[in-house]
């Protein structure tokens, strides 16, 4: 959800900041992450017999799908995975069941895994975020309810939380590349959030103010939020949400690095950050202040859910420079989507074009030819990964994805599909090797 107004002056001076990035950035040394990925989607394409077609491939499986994608450049194979075992409805994500079999996929394609872990039961983002359940793990022993913890003690089962779920995945003999915590999180995260915007996204639940965190979390609002100037809003979070966040991604980063030492963690904001450069640049900061050490700095980036920012591919080249170079670390683009055909999410448009790409499968796929040309060539981005790529014809995200739904049971490939190697190509980055030809 993109409800906000872009800063003129960041506008303005977008391109010129963008035209100074250096071409001889450090992720030139390092393979360039193409997050093709097979989704939690997919089960549901795949029980209505859906075949997936590009060119002379063909998909019946998730295995023969990532397959398919590796085919074109994919080279992680990545799942989201709420707290709970197995899920009692359908959701944009999964169970750590769910999860599990993903770890098995990477494993036996030889492709390392990148497993999302939400901290919440079932499902947040940036509107909504749930407090975990963790009764599936009776070795996590709470003294109150999650929200009548403190912080210490709820970053002490969030440890234990890190630490068993990585044996679990690890167990699985899969190989685990970057560790995403959390989902959309620059407002909050495992129950420690400002009221919801959509609470019917977890039938069932909720929504109970933090305030044993602190009190101003739940008199705050999002309506309120993005109506004070960008200077207030960051105050503000960096004075009632992040320092929280932080301690609370650093607990489970804690826990992970008790199994798996070298691991390399990340969490990622919403696509508003991606249109407020001081927003994206602020929130990092503050996670490695507050000691969460991110090997990559995240965000969304639905670049037409909103007709509000003008240059909105500037604004967040901007801020992703403007990140990068302020930590010294790269940016990874975790979720992102443009549209071949008109699209909506949650009853709202995200079909609003972007200046010179149309919504169109000739538009969609020059837009993430450019983007990865930018990012990898510049070296400001370690990688994309498309959401929901093979979401084809579902609802009014079909039009986001890389595949075109024909009779109900084929989905043949757009264009989008080759624009990772294109793209890749132009930069001469790395990532040009497996499985792109």
């Amino acid at each position: 959800m993109t409800n906000h107004r872009a800063d003129q002056s960041v506008t303005r001076s977008a391109a010129e900041a963008v035209g100074s990035a250096s071409r001889s950035h450090r992720v030139r040394d390092a393979e360039f992450r193409v997050g093709l990925s097979v989704s939690p989607h997919a089960t549901g394409m795949f029980d209505r017999r859906v075949v997936f077609h590009d060119g002379d491939r063909t998909a019946r499986t998730a295995h023969e799908l990532m397959e398919l994608f590796a085919a074109r450049g994919g080279n992680e194979v990545w799942t989201r995975m709420g707290t709970s075992r197995v899920l009692r409805y359908a959701s944009p994500g999964g169970g750590i069941a769910d999860g599990l079999l993903y770890a098995r996929l990477a494993r036996d394609l030889g492709l390392p895994f990148n497993p999302e872990l939400t901290l919440c039961g079932v499902y947040g983002d940036m509107g909504l975020q749930p407090e975990p359940d963790l009764s599936h793990y009776p070795q996590i022993r709470l003294r109150a309810p999650w929200l009548e913890l403190t912080l210490e003690e709820m970053a002490d089962a969030l440890r234990q939380y890190g630490r068993l779920a990585a044996e679990e995945i690890l167990g699985t003999g899969c190989r685990v590349n970057v560790w995403d915590i959390g989902n959309e999180v620059e407002f909050g995260v495992a129950g420690v959030a400002m009221p919801p915007t959509v609470p019917e996204m977890v039938p069932g639940w909720t929504y109970r103010a933090p305030d044993s965190i602190d009190p101003e979390i739940g008199r705050m609002d999002f309506n309120r939020l993005f109506t004070l100037p960008h200077d207030d809003q960051i105050a503000w979070c960096s004075t009632h949400l992040w320092p929280y966040t932080a301690a609370l991604l650093a607990a489970v980063a804690d826990g992970i690095r008790s199994v798996d030492p070298g691991a390399q963690v990340a969490t990622h904001t919403s696509s508003v950050a991606a249109f407020h450069p001081q927003l994206l640049l602020g929130f990092h900061t503050a996670m490695e202040a507050g000691g969460f050490d991110a090997a990559h700095l995240g965000v969304s980036f639905f670049p037409t859910s909103t007709d509000r920012v003008p240059h909105a591919f500037d604004v967040f080249k901007h801020g992703a420079t403007l990140t990068s170079r302020h930590l010294n670390k790269p940016v990874y683009v975790a979720e992102w989507a443009y549209p071949a055909a008109p699209a909506s999410h949650q009853g709202q448009a995200w079909d609003h074009p972007v200046e010179g790409y149309p919504v169109s499968p000739e538009g969609q796929a020059a837009f993430l030819r450019d983007l990865t040309d930018w990012g990898a060539g510049t070296g400001i981005l370690s990688g994309i990964r498309p959401y929901g790529p093979d979401f084809a014809g579902e609802g009014n995200w079909g039009g986001m994805a890389l595949f075109r739904l024909e009779d109900t049971t084929h989905a043949h490939a757009r264009p989008a599909l080759a624009s990772f190697r294109e793209g890749l190509e132009r930069a001469g980055a790395p990532g040009t090797a497996p499985g792109i030809n």
